[in-house]
């Protein structure tokens, strides 16, 4: 169950949460615990102390609706999150209202009301783009602004509309609309040719559902690089291995895997290492036990935990 992220501070002079803050947390620690009734009854305490800020009210609502669609009530948890953004319809900023709006979108699917999901997003799609257009229309306000006064004010930056387009197909994806998702995600690659790297990760995930394994492995591969082989990628080592091996290809892209090691570093590369070993193990591939026992006996130790749980994979394979 997803969270309403933090939109606003609330803190107190001394810098620690507000009481509002701390009701919040302990609301989403009942949710994480699918303890959704009683959720819903703090919520409904909570909803009593007569909260005005338009965006603690769509918290609170927000949470309500992740509690009801905790118990399966979808069209209730639909409502719910139709009034969180309600309370939004003045804040500019998409980054507040999203996620209410992709909650609404996910509720639909699952009450098998694909048609009105389907409008929904393309809503929200219609909406992001209006904000990145008025910002472009404020850019060359502000431009003139810079030239006349010689400084200029601009509000903070909406939510990428490849971003939400890649959201949008996660949405889908994650209940199963493979093609819907397709076509989202193949939007965001559109809109951000050079980058646009989870909506590659996500085509990967659609083209591997299809057995589309020359495509799943593209997607990877562009997601890894255009990705820097961040974190947010390591996943798609997985769906690499796993395309290449369908295609009866080596399983190891060594030009990709030298490029890793050139461009990353720390935790990030202990665990991409820690995760193209387990993709090798499990396909049969000895050289897994090249690579862990290459990396357990370098001088400098990077990830103890990584480190450790590539120890204990090497010594169960010497037990077998």
């Amino acid at each position: 169950m997803k969270k309403f992220r933090k939109t606003r501070e609330h803190n107190r002079p001394d810098g620690e949460p507000d009481s509002f803050s701390k009701e919040l947390r302990n609301i989403s620690n009942f949710i994480a615990r699918q303890d959704f009734e009683q959720a819903l009854i703090t919520l409904d305490r909570l909803s009593t102390k007569g909260i005005s800020d338009p965006i603690r009210l769509a918290q609170i609502t927000s949470l309500a609706a992740d509690s009801q669609f905790g118990l399966a009530r979808y069209q209730e948890a639909v409502n719910y999150y139709k009034r969180a953004q309600e309370y939004l319809i003045e804040e500019k900023q998409i980054s507040y209202w999203i996620r209410p709006a992709l909650g609404e979108v996910r509720s639909l699917l699952k009450a098998i009301e694909t048609d009105r999901a389907y409008e929904r997003a393309k809503e929200i799609l219609q909406h992001a783009i209006e904000g990145h257009e008025k910002l472009e229309e404020a850019l060359s306000t502000t431009t003139e602004q810079l030239q006349q006064k010689g400084k200029m004010q601009m509000g903070p930056r909406p939510v990428r509309p490849s971003v939400v387009l890649t959201r949008l197909g996660n949405v889908f994806m994650d209940e199963g609309y493979v093609d819907t998702a397709r076509e989202f995600y193949q939007q965001a690659v559109l809109l951000s040719p050079r980058g646009a790297t989870r909506a590659r990760q996500g085509m990967a995930k659609v083209c591997q559902a299809n057995t589309e394994n020359d495509e799943a492995e593209k997607y990877a591969r562009e997601a890894l690089q255009m990705g820097k082989f961040q974190v947010k990628t390591l996943a798609c080592w997985e769906m690499l291995i796993a395309a290449r091996a369908k295609q009866g290809k080596d399983l190891l892209d060594k030009e990709l895997f030298t490029s890793l090691q050139i461009n990353q570093s720390g935790p990030v590369l202990a665990r991409a290492i820690l995760t193209i070993v387990k993709s090798l193990r499990s396909y049969g591939d000895v050289r897994w036990k090249q690579i862990t026992v290459e990396w357990i006996t370098r001088d400098e130790v990077i990830d103890e935990i990584i480190e450790i749980e590539l120890a204990k994979i090497l010594l169960s394979d010497e037990k077998l």
